[in-house]
């Protein structure tokens, strides 16, 4: 197709009906979901409006190319009627350079501003689903449905009219010079997909679960939120993508995603020429691709109505029973095992319940993670839950000890004697686990217990709160030590008789502590009382030890030392203040027992009485020598003190020379010859080395 101007105003007349489509789409939505509050619908209604500006940039673009073809056609008949706009024919082409402007710039900023558009509208309606984030507020309420009818009704309108203006817009979109149209039919089919997606959910929720219902409400922000993602990730691609002189650059707004739907046809192109790429032949032009290609669509439907038709048939296992559900009632008893037939799906299905499986529920905290080894030091890799129980027996003494002891005003939990207040009494905290085991024994009182899906979660909530009651009165003593078996029989009794008053149906196997430990940070203070025990009996050995060794050194052995210690305890209970035969002797047998035993102290008291008897022997020699002296004294003083003279002066002159001459006339010789004169001034030194 030749790019004209009457081309361009084509495009133009359709992108103002899309966008008034859009308008009037969006505007019943909005109002419809303003007066029932259906949040979807204001979803669908938000995303369906946003459209609007995607229309609107394609209208002003095209019009200005259809204004650049005027003002080219203008400029050819110039040139040829005269060769004075030769030169200024290209500076007078304000509407090509409007249009290049266009491409350039508010394309990609209007693209931009779409994505931000898309991704808020997407968290702020993903926020309001989910109850509110941040400062967000939930001005709908997703759990009310709204009438089914209406929803219905404006779902299939949006749907076929969006589906049918998209599949005409694509169409034209498969000439070159419509390509951008195909930006404004991928806004006509998501808000397409959302019509559809509301009526799928209606007819889900009236056939029986609300699951589709429920979730639709994160779906559509979701869309909108990945839709927006797209458009940056094209923005960012056509930076670097390569371009042709004279192409007109594809908008970062048109998605490729909701382009796929909006033209289905391309997608069997595309699988086909990939096809051939790699078979390396025409595989689509064999007569089996092409009686395939013819008889799909058949094919498609008879492959449905199989598929459907086999809903007829409901089949409940030898350990199941079976709950009939007619349009979401329940109708009938329970459904032994077997095979039955029913009305297909949506109209009626069949919930089958495991009744001859146990149940496992936990009550407390959950079962350890993959350790190798449970300890009360290590993690579990588990999000453990702390119950709260009594102190133990100890810590409820320690405590009572250190109230009586406070002063008088502050024995009431630290409050004044004059003040009314409560005791807050002291709990611990342990981590346990505690769970139940059950089996359904009645699938209609179990389904009526609650929602599907939701009966563990109720069991779990009733016996949860039974033992929670229950350990708050049990001690620390009792859930650690030899009471668990105990308390398990007990906390099971609880928990039946809760779940028989329900009427739950079911009926309880096991309830039992599993495992039990008080908190990470309390086992290294158990550590810390067996490590301090056990340097208490180090202390006490290593003191064995020492006193072991330190009798043995000083009297042989152990049970020797000690009945010497014993006689010796004896002798300190005697009178010794007179002489006392029976001390005396007691003293003899202490010393001969030590002498006997033959260890240090033996060898210390012989050592002391060698050493008394040298001193007492050497006084004693002295005394009789001065004895001796005094009588050669007496009998000779003069002949005696000579002696004592001379053996003075010999003790003294001893090894020195000495030359005796008269007063007067004296000549002494020398000889110079002696041995003893050159050598002689160390002898002295090393006769006497004191």
């Amino acid at each position: 197709m030749k790019a004209d101007y009457l081309s361009f105003k084509r495009a133009t007349s359709v992108c103002l009906l899309g966008l008034a489509i859009q308008l009037v789409l969006g505007l019943i939505l909005l109002i419809y979901s303003v007066i029932t509050r259906d949040h979807a619908a204001l979803t669908a209604a938000l995303y369906v409006l946003t459209g609007i500006v995607v229309w609107l940039s394609l209208a002003v673009v095209y019009d200005q190319h259809r204004r650049e073809r005027l003002e080219a056609l203008e400029a050819d008949s110039l040139k040829q009627g005269s060769s004075v706009f030769e030169e200024s024919g290209d500076e007078l082409r304000v509407a090509a350079r409007r249009v290049a402007w266009m491409h350039k710039y508010m394309l990609p900023g209007v693209s931009l501003a779409l994505a931000a558009l898309l991704i808020g509208v997407g968290y702020w309606r993903l926020a309001g689903a989910n109850g509110g984030l941040f400062w967000i507020k939930q001005e709908m309420d997703p759990t009310k449905a709204p009438p089914r009818g209406w929803p219905i009704a404006l779902g299939l309108i949006l749907a076929f009219v969006g589906f049918v203006f998209a599949r005409y817009v694509s169409g034209m979109a498969k000439q070159k010079v419509w390509a951008n149209l195909r930006a404004g039919a991928a806004q006509a089919v998501g808000g397409a997909i959302m019509g559809l997606g509301m009526v799928i959910a209606q007819f889900v929720s009236l056939a029986g679960p609300d699951v589709v219902l429920r979730y639709i409400h994160v779906i559509f922000p979701g869309l909108m939120i990945v839709l927006g993602a797209e458009i940056v990730l094209n923005f960012v691609l056509t930076i670097y993508r390569p371009r042709k002189t004279g192409e007109i650059p594809r908008p970062a707004y048109d998605s490729r995603i909701l382009g796929f739907v909006a033209a289905p046809d391309r997608i069997a192109e595309s699988i086909g020429g990939a096809i051939n790429y790699q078979f390396g032949f025409d595989v689509t032009g064999s007569w089996f691709y092409q009686l395939l290609s013819r008889s799909i669509t058949a094919l498609v439907l008879v492959g449905a109505v199989v598929v459907w038709a086999m809903t007829w048939v409901a089949v409940v296992q030898p350990d199941e029973q079976g709950l009939r559900l007619r349009n979401g009632r329940l109708v009938g008893e329970a459904l032994r095992p077997g095979a039955y037939l029913k009305w297909p799906w949506p109209f009626e299905k069949v919930e089958r319940q495991r009744v001859a499986a146990p149940i496992r529920v936990d009550l407390a905290g959950p079962s350890p993670g993959d350790v190798k080894s449970l300890l009360w030091t290590n993690e579990h890799k588990v999000k453990e839950k702390q119950m709260i129980v009594q102190p133990a027996a100890a810590e409820a003494a320690i405590r009572q000890t250190t109230i009586a002891g406070a002063p008088p005003d502050q024995k009431a939990g630290g409050a004044p004697a004059d003040q009314k207040s409560s005791v807050v009494k002291d709990v611990s905290l342990i981590n346990i686990e505690v769970p139940v085991f059950y089996r359904i024994t009645d699938a209609v009182k179990f389904d009526h217990l609650a929602q599907d899906g939701m009966q563990d979660r109720i069991l779990q909530a009733l016996g949860r709160r039974e033992v929670m009651t229950y350990l708050a009165t049990r001690s620390m003593d009792d859930v650690l030590g030899s009471g668990r078996i105990a308390a398990s029989d007990e906390m099971r009794k609880l928990v039946e008789k809760k779940f028989k008053e329900q009427d739950a149906g079911v009926e309880v196997l096991f309830v039992g502590i599993e495992g039990v430990h008080p908190p990470l940070d309390t086992a290294f203070d158990f550590e810390s009382v067996v490590q301090s025990e056990q340097n208490r009996l180090g202390a006490i050995e290593a003191a064995h030890t020492e006193e072991t060794t330190t009798l043995t050194q000083a009297v042989g052995s152990v049970a020797l030392a000690r009945r010497i210690v014993q006689e010796i305890g004896v002798l300190d209970k005697m009178d010794k203040t007179s002489p006392n035969p029976e001390s005396l002797k007691q003293q003899q047998k202490i010393e001969d027992l030590l002498a006997a035993a033959g260890g240090q102290a033996a060898i210390t008291i012989q050592r002391a009485k060698a050493d008394r008897w040298t001193k007492h022997m050497g006084v004693r020699g002295q005394s009789e020598r001065y004895a001796g002296q005094l009588a050669a004294y007496r009998a000779a003083p003069t002949v005696y003190t000579a002696q004592l003279y001379f053996d003075m002066l010999a003790s003294i002159l001893k090894g020195a020379r000495v030359y005796i001459v008269p007063d007067k006339g004296v000549e002494v010789r020398t000889n110079l010859e002696d041995v003893l004169t050159g050598g002689s001034a160390f002898q002295k030194a090393l006769e006497n080395p004191q």
